[in-house]
């Protein structure tokens, strides 16, 4: 677990100098909150807990370091393959895993493979949790009421 505080800590410190008080905190509980239902649906489904929570934690890190939105994912997976590379604490394969479920994590209509599908899945579930909670966004709904149906909601 020393890599997921390193990679908590190395996130908290590229956070955006412009973002507001109030901006960071709730980016810093959204993307808290991805990493532990990261953990809990990897460990439920037989996916790599360790792997899933720093996947949560590096999910939104383009948006956390830019404080844009638009094509996070993607950019986002390259932010996050450079970070990864240069802390010299994961193997490539690791790497790609990560970087692949940061990747599609925006494509939540689509299905890909079951890593990916926890960092989705457990992006939705904080959405919902949320303060304020707010309604499940339209295209999250399927998704969401697959996973109460799974964890018994």
């Amino acid at each position: 677990m020393e890599r997921i505080e390193k990679i908590r800590l190395c996130v908290a410190a590229r956070f955006s100098d412009s973002m507001s008080p109030e901006v960071k905190c709730q980016m810093t509980e959204h993307i808290l909150g991805v990493s532990q239902f990261c953990g809990l649906l990897a460990m439920k489904r037989g996916q790599p807990v360790e792997l899933a929570m720093i996947a949560g934690l590096l999910h939104d890190l383009y948006t956390c370091v830019t404080l844009e939105s638009k094509e996070h994912a993607a950019k986002g997976a390259l932010m996050a393959r450079e970070l990864l590379s240069d802390l010299q604490l994961f193997t490539q394969a690791e790497i790609d895993t990560i970087a692949t479920a940061i990747e599609h994590h925006s494509s939540k209509g689509a299905r890909h493979d079951a890593f990916d599908e926890v960092l989705k899945d457990a992006d939705v579930l904080q959405h919902s949790f949320q303060p304020p909670l707010f309604a499940v966004a339209d295209h999250e709904k399927e998704r969401y009421a697959s996973l109460k149906v799974e964890l018994g909601l």
